[in-house]
């Protein structure tokens, strides 16, 4: 043996690693019989290297370092080798001693250091793809409880393939060969896979997370949207708006309550009550107005008049004070009690004189203390500023008229006068 046929030996086996190395899954099973013959040739390689070694007892220092920086490259590669060579039936013909470490990969186990942890990352990651499903299925629950729409649906989909892909990536086998490919292409080792697969399904169960974290902000998109339609007369698609934001957000009162105030448009009172109350229970005082004049519609003045001081004790802005003060005087003017109808009143008036309700229910007051002039003047306010669009005023609005056209032909000469 001379250093020439040490450095030509080397120097095939460095060749034959390299093709070993090129080696991808797809190239493997494209090409079965090469891939063979390519580890074939890598360790045939090296069994001509020991058998060179073996016959001198000089071996030069730098030829040692190099077979041993290849030799860690062929150990590297040894999962690749059991899966492609049928080690066992060259042993037989070969008959190689147990020195040759390199025709027995199949028989040790060697594990990559990254490796050592894959039954950890597998253990954690069926947990997370349950808890995954889990969210999906809590999500597009509350989306399609409330009816589905373009976001709804996107939310749905997008969610639902997320959740998909990252678990068949794990539990089939056609998921985990287009993972796999998909690994190769982007030149990420083998020994990380496990752990791109559990960061994957992190992945997904921080965005799941994060969408579900967002749904009460979707529901207050929902209810804006909902008072858009209500203003506009669309009063189906505000009363659908509203319901996914409860479903969105079981906990937003104000959606409950003009999920009321939509069915209380649709002249569905019984479920405008329902809603009413869930959101009076929830804090939401606009409720206690609303549900209050419910009760009075339905001539229920005392529980009205419970509801309406309730509401006045809450924390409330002027203008619901306004109404809470005019509905709780309308209950009382149906009570009978005309001096605290008279007082709640005047006392919304004073915040607020721009509205005919209160000159309305004021006048009526008037009439039923017998102060016919001082009611005149109020059905006069009543009258000027009355608003078509609300129910009560409209029908208070033909009283007025009434009252001001009687009022006015008692006035003109030669009318009929009144009987003594």
């Amino acid at each position: 043996m001379n250093a020439f046929d040490v450095e030509n030996a080397l120097d095939r086996y460095t060749d034959a690693l390299t093709k070993l190395e090129a080696l991808t899954v797809t190239k493997r099973k494209r090409n079965e019989q090469n891939a063979t013959e390519i580890v074939l040739d890598v360790l045939v390689s090296r069994d001509r290297i020991q058998s060179l070694l073996a016959q001198t007892c000089q071996n030069p220092k730098k030829t040692l370092l190099t077979l041993s920086e290849l030799d860690q490259r062929l150990k590297q590669k040894a999962d690749v080798i059991v899966q492609i060579a049928p080690l066992a039936q060259w042993r037989d013909i070969l008959n190689p001693p147990k020195t040759a470490w390199w025709w027995f990969f199949d028989t040790l186990e060697y594990v990559h250091a990254w490796d050592r942890y894959d039954w950890l990352w597998g253990a954690i990651t069926m947990p997370i793809l349950t808890v995954n499903f889990s969210l999906v299925v809590a999500i597009s629950s509350r989306f399609l409880s409330g009816g589905v729409d373009a976001l709804g649906a996107f939310a749905v989909v997008g969610q639902a393939v997320l959740a998909l892909t990252a678990a068949s990536g794990t539990l089939t086998k056609t998921g985990q060969h287009t993972v796999e490919k998909v690994l190769e292409s982007l030149k990420i080792p083998q020994h990380f896979w496990h752990e791109v697969k559990l960061g994957g399904t992190l992945l997904v169960l921080v965005s799941l997370i994060s969408l579900h974290a967002s749904l009460p902000k979707i529901a207050k998109f929902y209810v804006e949207q909902g008072k858009q339609d209500q203003l506009a007369g669309q009063f189906i698609n505000a009363l659908q708006n509203y319901r996914r934001a409860t479903e969105l957000d079981p906990s937003n009162m104000e959606a409950h309550f003009r999920l009321g105030s939509a069915y209380e448009n649709l002249l569905d009172f019984k479920k405008a009550k329902t809603y009413y109350q869930i959101a009076m229970l929830g804090g939401e005082v606009s409720a206690y107005s609303n549900l209050g004049r419910l009760y009075i519609l339905d001539k229920n003045y005392s529980g009205a008049a419970f509801l309406l001081k309730q509401g006045i004790l809450q924390p409330h802005d002027p203008e619901l004070g306004y109404f809470l003060l005019k509905n709780l005087g309308w209950a009382r003017l149906k009570q009978g009690r005309y001096d605290e109808a008279d007082a709640h009143l005047k006392e919304a008036i004073d915040i607020n004189s721009d509205r005919a309700s209160g000159y309305c229910l004021l006048a009526q007051v008037e009439e039923a203390k017998g102060k016919q002039k001082a009611a005149l003047l109020f059905w006069e306010k009543c009258r000027d500023l009355v608003d078509g669009l609300n129910p009560d005023e409209d029908r208070w609005f033909d009283q007025a008229q009434q009252r001001l056209t009687l009022t006015s032909e008692k006035a003109t000469p030669g009318a009929t006068p009144d009987n003594p």
